[in-house]
């Protein structure tokens, strides 16, 4: 079986401030490789086709020539001085806190998970439907997804991410409430129960114990004149 070769070396590097610059040195070089090829890609529409070449993704180019630069910002919502962000937390230091710059990064963090998210979930209920009816190429693939990016980007430019969290957050609270309202209910219907019970039992034993004490009384009033009878029959023969 053939052994898996890491990515990572034997020992990992520790991350310093030369190696992040180096890292980020690495993705502007590519992305100036990126736009440099796309310079060289076809602007016409699919149904223009072009005699030189045909673009991997004209629906997107056709956008950018009408749009400019700003059709970025229209269809990722986001600028290209944004394209590089940290997506991993500060975490605490052993033996220190945090400082109040890297609480508010780690808020900026957490807020763009959940922008994410939301927006992964809504590409998903709006276009989930091209995963089984596209098969995956490498031809069509940027022509289907940066579509359903830029129809997921216009959709929710009428209709913002967290508007449905309002509607989502208030089942919840109801359905939490209505648990609690049951569970309330299942208690106080097991306690009336128990009463009920309790009472009924309570009932037969003070009947049963009544029943006992009338007769105990009954059987001593039998057993004195049963006595005295014979007392009074002695007092005659003598």
């Amino acid at each position: 079986m053939a052994r898996r070769t890491s990515l990572q070396g034997p020992h990992p590097t520790s991350l310093t401030t030369r190696s992040i610059n180096q890292g980020v040195s690495l993705l502007n070089n590519l992305e100036m490789q990126r736009q440099a090829k796309r310079t060289n890609y076809s602007t016409h529409l699919a149904d223009e086709p072009d005699t030189d070449t045909d673009s991997i993704a004209p629906i997107y180019d056709a956008f950018l020539e009408a749009q400019g630069p700003e059709g970025i910002l229209t269809m990722t919502n986001c600028r290209a001085q944004r394209d590089v962000r940290a997506v991993l937390p500060l975490k605490k230091p052993m033996g220190g806190i945090l400082t109040f710059e890297d609480l508010r990064r780690n808020d900026r963090i957490t807020s763009d998970r959940v922008i994410v998210e939301n927006f992964f979930g809504r590409l998903k209920t709006l276009w989930g439907v091209c995963n089984d009816t596209y098969r995956w190429n490498r031809k069509t693939y940027d022509v289907v997804f940066q579509t359903c990016m830029a129809f997921t980007n216009a959709h929710v430019r009428f209709h913002p991410l967290r508007a449905e969290d309002g509607d989502a957050n208030s089942q919840y609270i109801n359905r939490l409430n209505a648990i609690g309202a049951k569970m309330v209910k299942n208690k106080n219907t097991a306690a009336r129960t128990y009463r009920s019970k309790r009472k009924a039992m309570l009932s037969m034993v003070m009947a049963a114990e009544s029943s006992l004490a009338a007769a105990d009384a009954g059987g001593s009033d039998t057993d004195m004149g049963s006595n005295s009878e014979i007392e009074n029959r002695r007092g005659s023969f003598f």
